[in-house]
């Protein structure tokens, strides 16, 4: 099961509960879908802090939304690897950022 809670302050806040995983993988998209057609991903935020459990799926999702923009919040050690592992993998490598500002 996943609660998926929206918090409209300075920004949208996602609060998450539960299980990340298959079904509610979807329920997520379409929900960040919605959001982020009328808002700005700098302006979107993922609690993931009470979150138990993320499968490939939920990971891939994750870092589909991160590489938009969005900023992904935790505060457990698992989930705090979970997102090291998916932001370390969203920026560009130095080479490819090298190339980026000074194509040959």
């Amino acid at each position: 099961m996943l609660r998926i809670t929206v918090q409209n302050h300075s920004g949208v806040r996602i609060v998450l509960e539960g299980k990340l995983v298959s079904d509610w993988v979807r329920e997520l998209k379409a929900c960040c879908q919605d959001i982020l057609a009328r808002s700005d991903p700098a302006d979107v935020w993922i609690e993931l802090a009470d979150i138990s459990f993320v499968d490939g799926a939920g990971t891939e999702l994750l870092a589909e939304l991160s590489r938009e923009g969005v900023h992904l919040l935790s505060d457990d050690v698992a989930m705090d690897a979970v997102v090291g592992d998916i932001t370390a993998k969203s920026k560009p490598t130095t080479e490819t950022q090298r190339h980026r500002d000074n194509p040959a």
